[in-house]
């Protein structure tokens, strides 16, 4: 058993005497002000007290260490800032006289909150919560302490952005676990880089679970906001907060996480009257994905998505499975809806007998013709079914009397068909280029290669890395003249060009410029990697020449220009 005497009260790890942890640089003479819990204090002669972690308006996270399972935790302590104080000799907290009611009803929902976390314990993106109790006037959560840095730091370390495949991955895990928390019921109002972390396994968790006053404009707590991440309702709007309050600050957390840039907030947005722009999204994300984005950050709740699996769903999904499980309806014809056909259940049952025996005289035939070698022989030269149904391969005995399986070619396959029939694959995308070979949304390569055996059971899933198609890289320029310059500039966007492919024939424009011409002209083809387009531009009429100063007038990185 660990002396907890050499501990390190920053860190939780065996630092012997020392005065400065050589681990984390933390001093055994760091003292913690009231009303915070001093280091060491011991709580249910279990818990030890380390370091404050965060402080927030609802309470205080303290690093600690549980002297029963040898391990270090996370200590919450309900400590309302504004409502209550701790008594110095005992360390019992007490509400004041005028927020007793205010206090208590705050506490009840700590408590509910953290015994729900509890039983939600299991969902991967959370910090697994395991004990409760009530203590010195207030109450406790205990969970485990998984050492990770917040999304934000995180980024700052990483280049300031992700790609669109390391956002996905990293972020659509702890979307599953989200939507399971609404399904309990649990809101968890405080979405943001600072309440998101990531571990040092790569998991993204969520932190920063309070109480929904703390993210009120209008609860007893003292609010605590993350511009640009929460949403207008939480400013003041009454009875509107809901599961789709956390869509809008998970994507914009998706999208700082994407652009770089941090969302306007929506209450200067609401303010400007202004919508975001997806400008700063472009080039970065498919399509479909922005578009889903810029739903799920709509002002108005009744706008927005309403449900995080909707917006994984749309997020996730290929323009071509959205166009599928959205295809319209086709309505009958107006001579049809004259004469409506009755439908007899009898009817029904002659069609399917008919059937039924119209098969069986199928398969009767088929089957003579296998058994009297016109088809199915054993004859190299016939042609292949017309009807190919990728499937596993059987596993196979090696010669060690070992069970093990052949990696299929994958290459040349749809990566949608290989994720929806190769259930013991998983497949990771290594990274997309347009190819003029290959199709888009087709793999390129693999590995490991195909036909590569491995015992059966090395692993349950398999892990294929793949190269993807983006389809061809010759883009066509659209119809663009007679548009204003910010509408050519989205369109040139939605055909495939990047804006380092875009350039201006002169810097005297603004956005509502117009285009009156465009070299190559439209209907020309263009290779992605080597296009460049000229666009020739006229301020309109009315235009307003002071909207940029000299100093702010835009350049072709149109997407260094902060969102609306």
């Amino acid at each position: 058993m660990i002396n907890v005497n050499h501990l390190c009260m920053g860190c939780m790890k065996d630092h012997g005497d020392a005065e400065v942890c050589p681990f984390c640089g933390y001093r055994d003479d760091e003292l913690q002000q009231s009303p915070y819990l001093s280091v060491r204090t011991w709580l249910m002669d279990r818990y030890l007290v380390g370091k404050i972690m965060e402080n927030d308006g609802e309470g205080v996270t303290y690093l600690g260490w549980d002297n029963i399972t040898q391990a270090p935790v996370l200590i919450r302590e309900f400590l309302p800032e504004g409502l209550c104080g701790r008594v110095p000799e005992s360390g019992a907290v007490r509400p004041m006289p005028e927020a007793a009611e205010d206090y208590s009803r705050c506490l009840t929902a700590f408590l509910q909150r953290h015994r729900l976390l509890a039983r939600l314990r299991d969902l991967s993106a959370l910090f697994p919560t395991y004990d409760i109790f009530e203590l010195n006037g207030t109450a406790y959560g205990i969970s485990e302490y998984t050492e990770s840095i917040t999304l934000k730091d995180f980024l700052e370390r990483n280049g300031n952005s992700l790609t669109f495949e390391q956002t996905r991955a990293l972020m659509m895990p702890a979307a599953s676990t989200l939507s399971s928390l609404h399904a309990a019921d649990l809101i968890h109002g405080g979405i943001s880089p600072e309440t998101l972390f990531v571990g040092k396994d790569g998991k993204l968790r969520f932190g920063g679970f309070a109480g929904g006053e703390l993210y009120s404009a209008r609860g007893a707590l003292k609010s605590r906001f993350y511009p640009g991440y929460t949403p207008m309702e939480q400013y003041g709007l009454d009875g509107m907060v809901g599961p789709h309050t956390d869509v809008y600050a998970f994507a914009a957390t998706m999208y700082r996480v994407i652009s770089g840039v941090t969302p306007t907030d929506a209450k200067a947005r609401m303010n400007q009257g202004a919508g975001l722009s997806s400008m700063t999204l472009q080039g970065k994300m498919p399509e479909h994905a922005a578009t889903a984005l810029m739903q799920a950050l709509q002002l108005l709740p009744e706008e927005r998505t309403a449900s995080v699996d909707r917006f994984r769903s749309e997020f996730s999904a290929a323009p071509s499975v959205a166009e599928t499980r959205f295809a319209p309806v086709i309505e009958p014809d107006e001579e049809d809806d004259e004469m409506p056909v009755k439908k007899d259940k009898k009817s029904l049952w002659v069609v399917l007998i008919a059937m039924g025996a119209t098969l069986l005289a199928f398969g009767l035939i088929v089957g003579v013709l296998f058994l009297t070698g016109v088809i199915g022989g054993s004859d190299p030269t016939s042609a292949p079914s017309l009807f190919v149904i990728p499937s596993e391969p059987t596993p196979s005995v090696t010669s060690g009397e070992t069970l093990s399986r052949k990696t299929p070619d994958f290459v040349g396959q749809s990566l949608e068909a290989c994720q929806r029939n190769y259930s013991s694959y998983e497949f990771k995308v290594e990274y997309k280029v347009y190819s003029d070979q290959f199709i888009k949304n087709t793999i390129i390569s693999q590995t490991p290669s195909a036909g590569t055996e491995l015992p059966l059971d090395a692993e349950q899933v398999q892990t294929v890395t793949v190269v993807v198609s983006l389809g061809s890289g010759q883009l066509q320029i659209p119809p663009i003249e007679g548009m204003t310059y910010a509408q050519a500039i989205e369109q040139l966007w939605r055909a495939g060009f990047s804006y380092d492919s875009i350039t201006c024939n002169t810097t005297d424009y603004s956005y509502d410029s117009v285009v009156t011409k465009v070299n190559p002209p439209a209907g020309s083809t263009c290779n992605i990697y080597g296009a460049d387009i000229m666009l020739y531009v006229e301020k309109a009429p009315d235009s307003v020449d002071d909207e940029f100063t000299s100093s702010q007038e835009p350049n072709k990185e149109v997407s260094s220009i902060p969102a609306q």
